[in-house]
């Protein structure tokens, strides 16, 4: 892999260790501080909202300065306050404020996809977001391994601590990082660069990404912490957890970047993937034990990130450069919609009829996805031939 490449990889590994260090372990510390099951899908929604308010316009500002790297840099910055924020205020306000910040940072994604596709030739789209969707679980399993051996020593104030110096490492390190100088290039005007939001095909799988978020956040990102610790786990196991589902992320996401898993075409990768989903779901509402947890963490993790990584390269398949941070903006922004409306969604089923019944109307959501997944792919199957048609005449 080229150094420019092999850079905005460490890049992207520390900024997710930054940012998922001390994730397993919010809920818990949340329903510490006396929040109900609703109010505290409430603040970890909060992470979602801000990214669903700013991602649009920051892929449009990223197309019309076309300063990724500066942008990848602020993003860095914004993971160290939100971190933090928390370390030194403990306060339900702001810890509000804090995933507020930290979902800014994360809004910033948008730079790191772009230019790690700029990287490759048009044609490796979907390798290159697999490589990068897999540096992304790779730094947020580091940030799980390490956040379990430290809680029981240094408690998750400490882990705050630690993502936020780690991000301010990571803001310097990006300075190094390789951007094309494109300045002597015309820019594309804003109405065309707004113009690229009406692509069905972007819409589409928009939207499938959109239901994927609310399935991980509604679960893995929020309640199946409260699952495994009513089942006896120790903040150890917690980071256990978390890190089986990322360390099958990782897996999902390299194979999807390899062209024999990607030759099964747009409907059976969307429909295995949310299928997989909603057994994950329906496993997590059975369980018992805590080692079918952990079980189902894994298996959710391969055939989850796998999918979203498909999801992403399909979506912006096709659209110029000058205008695929302004894609990437608004398909961000709608799958925000998922991580924003599906943890407090959620917490409200919990509270009012429990755990194992929210855990199995999330499987029927992930069916429904899958659903709509297989119908989305036969038609951008068909478009696909379609367009190849029209060539060879």
């Amino acid at each position: 892999m080229r150094p420019k490449r092999l850079l905005l990889c460490a890049v992207t590994a520390v900024f997710w260790f930054s940012q998922y260090i001390y994730v397993p372990y919010l809920t818990p510390y949340l329903m510490a501080m006396q929040l109900t099951a609703s109010a505290a899908g409430a603040v970890l929604g909060a992470y979602g909202l801000s990214q669903m308010i700013v991602r649009i316009p920051l892929g449009l500002a990223a197309d019309g300065l076309r300063r990724h790297k500066c942008v990848i840099g602020c993003g860095l910055l914004l993971a160290a306050s939100a971190a933090l924020m928390m370390h030194f205020f403990d306060s339900v306000a702001m810890m509000m404020a804090a995933r507020t910040v930290a979902g800014l940072a994360s809004a910033t994604w948008i730079s790191f996809t772009v230019l790690f596709a700029s990287y490759y030739p048009p044609e490796e789209g979907g390798r290159a977001m697999g490589i990068i969707n897999a540096m992304n679980q790779s730094g947020v399993l580091a940030g799980y391994v390490l956040g379990g051996f430290l809680v029981a020593k240094i408690g998750v104030n400490g882990l705050f601590l630690i993502g936020g110096g780690v991000a301010i490492a990571g803001a310097v390190l990006s300075l190094f990082l390789s951007e094309e100088k494109v300045e002597k290039t015309p820019r594309v005007p804003l109405r065309a660069r707004v113009a690229v939001f009406a692509g069905k095909r972007l819409i589409l799988y928009a939207l499938l990404a959109a239901l994927y978020q609310a399935i991980v956040f509604a679960t893995v990102q929020s309640f199946t912490a409260t699952v495994a610790k009513a089942l006896g786990a120790s903040d150890g196991a917690l980071a256990l957890c978390s890190g089986l589902f990322t360390a099958g992320s990782i897996a999902g996401s390299w194979a999807i970047s390899t062209g024999r898993v990607r030759a099964a075409g747009p409907a059976w990768l969307t429909a295995i993937g949310f299928t997989g989903m909603a057994l994950y779901a329906l496993g997590i509402s059975y369980a018992g034990k805590l080692w079918q947890v952990m079980a189902m963490q894994a298996f959710g993790g391969l055939v989850g990130a796998g999918l979203f990584a498909y999801l992403m390269a399909q979506a912006v398949r096709g659209v110029d450069q000058d205008r695929k941070a302004s894609a990437m903006g608004f398909y961000q922004s709608v799958y925000a919609l998922g991580m924003t409306f599906g943890p407090p969604v959620m917490g409200t089923i919990v509270a009012s009829l429990g755990l194992p019944t929210a855990y199995r109307a999330v499987a029927a959501l992930a069916i429904v996805a899958a659903i709509a997944g297989i119908g989305i792919g036969k038609w951008d199957k068909g478009r696909e031939l379609s367009c190849a048609s029209a060539v060879r005449r």
